[in-house]
């Protein structure tokens, strides 16, 4: 009985949804994976169209010449400005971010009690 009850925590703490599917409730571990995949998926679309808007508005402003094949300077520009990425990126993600963790965190709750109350049934 403990051995399955901390099969379940560990299924949910290794990807939200595990835990779920590993206790036989489909629905709600489909409900978790697609929540999860789908806040993960926001989050580097975010990150990525932070990036390309800073680098946009450097193009426009002739700090970066706009040449596609000559790859290298906007490469090594953007490297210089991974600190102002990483904390613009950091304001955007904010919010998805926690909600991520809280998801995670509600898999994890959720596929322990879950088995617990299965096991004493």
């Amino acid at each position: 009985m403990k051995k399955k009850l901390y099969q379940a925590f560990l299924s949910a703490f290794v990807f939200p949804g595990m835990g779920q599917f590993h206790n036989k409730r489909k629905k709600k571990g489909w409900f978790f994976v697609l929540c999860t995949l789908g806040v993960i998926l926001f989050i580097f679309f975010s990150l990525l169209s932070s990036f390309f808007t800073v680098i946009e508005k450097d193009i426009i402003a002739g700090i970066i010449e706009p040449n596609i094949f000559k790859l290298g300077p906007i490469i090594s520009y953007a490297q210089s400005k991974a600190a102002y990425f990483s904390s613009l990126a950091w304001q955007k993600s904010r919010i998805p971010v926690f909600l991520l963790l809280g998801l995670w965190f509600l898999s994890i709750a959720d596929a322990f009690f879950d088995k617990s109350s299965m096991d004493s049934e």
